[in-house]
C-alpha cells in the first residue's frame, strides 16, 4: 500500500487544533473525540493520521506553520503532553537536552547533575557544557549539590527554562 503524504490542507480538513488547550479534535468522529494517545514508552502524545503515527507536538508545528520542523520541538515547561502552541519552540538538539528538568532513569541521586562520590561519601555536582564535563564541587547534601547545578545550568545552558 502506498501511503499518502500528509499536507497541511489535508490535516486541517481532518482535524481541528486548539492552541489554548493544545488538543487536536477529529472532524470526523472515530473512537474518541480527542485525537491521540500517550505513548507509554516516551510519554509524548501520538496521533494517527492517514495510517501513519505522528508525535502531536510535531503535528502542531505542521498544522500551524505549514512545514515540518527541521529541528527538535521543545516543550518549554518540560511537560511532554502539554502541546499548547505557547509551550512549544523549535530548538537544536543541544538546546532541547539543556532543557531537561528531571534526572534520567540511570540517575541514582534523584537530582539533575548530582551523583554520590564513593570515596568521600559526599555529593558531587557537575554539568556538561558543549560536550565537556565541568565539575562544580563536592557537597554535604544532594540538595546543596543540586542548587549549585541549577546556578550553573541557568548560566551555561541557553535552552534552560528552569
Amino acid at each position: 500500500m502506498v501511503q499518502k503524504k500528509l499536507d497541511q490542507t489535508e490535516l486541517i480538513k481532518l482535524m481541528d487544533y486548539n492552541p489554548e488547550t493544545g488538543l487536536f479534535v477529529r472532524k470526523v468522529r472515530q473512537r474518541n473525540l480527542h485525537a491521540g494517545t500517550v505513548n507509554s514508552k516516551h510519554g509524548y502524545i501520538d496521533i494517527r493520521v492517514l495510517g501513519k503515527t505522528y508525535r502531536a507536538h510535531r503535528l502542531v508545528w505542521f498544522y500551524v506553520y505549514g512545514e515540518w520542523p527541521t529541528e527538535d520541538i521543545d516543550h518549554i515547561n518540560g511537560i511532554k503532553t502539554d502541546n499548547r502552541l505557547c509551550n512549544l519552540r523549535s530548538v537544536s538538539r543541544r538546546q532541547n537536552l539543556e532543557n531537561l528538568r528531571k534526572p534520567t532513569a540511570r540517575n541514582t541521586s534523584g537530582f539533575l547533575g548530582v551523583t554520590k562520590h564513593k570515596k568521600s561519601s559526599k555529593w558531587i555536582s557537575q554539568i556538561r557544557i558543549l560536550g565537556k564535563v565541568k565539575k562544580l564541587g563536592y557537597f554535604e547534601t544532594p540538595d546543596l549539590a543540586h542548587q549549585a547545578y541549577l546556578v550553573a545550568k541557568r548560566k551555561y545552558h541557553a535552552g534552560c527554562t528552569i
